[in-house]
């Protein structure tokens, strides 16, 4: 009789332990993967928030240059109708300075820039005349590059650069850059905002 329920009590028991064994797999793999799911929702809608974000970031303080640049429209168009060899230290200059200083000020933004037509920084709010005139073109950013040159100087359509390391700024930094037109829609040059 002994015999009898061994033969009968152990492979129920195996049979039971198999059972659970694989009930519990399967109930892992559903966790596993459900909580992977959720993860993955998760980080999903961050990830959206985020570029949602960073767009309306890039959009907004693109729009913004342009509203500073409108609102300045006159200051600045009398500067760049002066003779070049007139601008430099005249009360025009030192005014529109001042303006890009006080308005960097306002945006905590590392600096305002305005470049002529070639990309020759003409007055830079982070740094004193004398500095400027020793600034490098374009702040070194590529006036071939299609993006830059068409669609600012062209189109007048603003430009975000990317990220951009090792620059004359000694720290990344993103352009914001918008063209400057006459009354008339003739380019004088662009307005670099640096962030």
């Amino acid at each position: 009789m002994n015999s009898t329920v061994v033969k009968i009590v152990v492979p129920f028991t195996l049979l039971l332990l198999l059972v659970v064994g694989l009930l519990a797999g399967i109930y892992y793999t559903t966790i596993r993967d459900s909580l992977t799911d959720a993860a993955n929702q998760s980080l999903l809608a961050a990830a959206r928030t985020s570029v949602s974000n960073l767009r309306n970031y890039l959009s907004s303080n693109s729009s913004y240059l342009q509203l500073e640049v409108a609102a300045r429209q006159s200051l600045i168009t009398a500067y760049f109708n002066m003779p070049p060899e007139e601008r430099s230290g005249s009360a025009l200059e030192d005014e529109l300075h001042n303006e890009l200083i006080n308005l960097a000020d306002q945006r905590t933004v590392l600096s305002y820039a305005l470049l002529d037509r070639r990309g020759n920084v003409l007055i830079n709010a982070s740094t004193s005349m004398e500095e400027t005139l020793k600034l490098p073109v374009n702040f070194e950013l590529d006036l071939t590059d299609p993006l830059y040159l068409n669609n600012v100087m062209l189109t007048g359509l603003p430009y975000v650069s990317p990220v951009i390391f090792g620059s004359v700024f000694d720290q990344p930094v993103i352009f914001f850059i918008t063209r400057i037109s006459d009354n008339a829609g003739i380019p004088l040059g662009m307005i670099f905002a640096v962030y």
